[in-house]
C-alpha cells in the first residue's frame, strides 16, 4: 500500500514538473496572440497546431549575401560576423501553421488557418493570414542590424 501511494506520489510530482514542450509554448502564446484579433475571443476553439518550417541563423547570413552582394561594405560585416558567429545553425525563428473556430463578426462559426511565426524564445514575431504576409527570413542575426547602421552613420 505504501508502495502504491509512492508510485503515485512520483507519477504525479514527475507530471506536474515536467516542462511544456515547444509547441504547447508555441499552441498557448499563439492562442493569446490570436484571441487578441478576435471580434469574440470567448468564442475560440482551439482545433490543431502543425510545424512547418524554421529558418536558421546561417539561412539568414546567405540571404542578406544574396541581397546585399553588391555592397562591398555590407558585405564584409557579414563575412565578419559570420567568421565569430558560433550557432550558426540554431534556428532564428520557427514557423507553425495554426487551425481554430470561433464566431466571426456576423455570429456564425468559422473554421480558420493562421501562420504564426516565432522568435527563438518562442515569442510571437508575426501573425499572417496568408503566405504573401509571411517572414522570409525573420530575426537576421546576431549584431547585423547594429553593425548596419554603423556604416550608414
Amino acid at each position: 500500500m505504501n508502495r502504491l501511494i509512492l508510485i503515485i506520489g512520483l507519477g504525479i510530482l514527475i507530471y506536474s514538473c515536467s516542462k511544456p514542450t515547444q509547441q504547447e509554448t508555441v499552441k498557448n502564446n499563439a492562442i493569446t496572440a490570436i484571441k487578441e484579433r478576435l471580434d469574440n475571443p470567448k468564442s475560440f476553439e482551439f482545433v490543431e497546431i502543425k510545424f512547418l518550417d524554421s529558418v536558421t541563423y546561417q539561412d539568414n547570413i546567405e540571404y542578406r549575401k544574396r541581397k546585399q552582394k553588391n555592397d562591398s561594405a555590407i558585405m564584409e560585416v557579414i563575412k565578419d560576423i559570420e567568421s565569430k558567429l558560433e550557432n550558426k545553425q540554431s534556428a532564428a525563428s520557427y514557423t507553425y501553421l495554426v487551425k481554430y473556430r470561433c464566431k466571426n463578426a456576423l455570429n456564425a462559426i468559422v473554421t480558420n488557418e493562421i501562420i504564426v511565426q516565432t522568435n527563438p524564445d518562442l515569442s510571437i514575431l508575426n501573425l499572417a493570414n496568408d503566405m504573401d504576409k509571411v517572414l522570409l527570413n525573420p530575426n537576421d542575426f546576431p549584431n547585423y542590424r547594429e553593425r548596419v547602421k554603423e556604416l550608414q552613420k
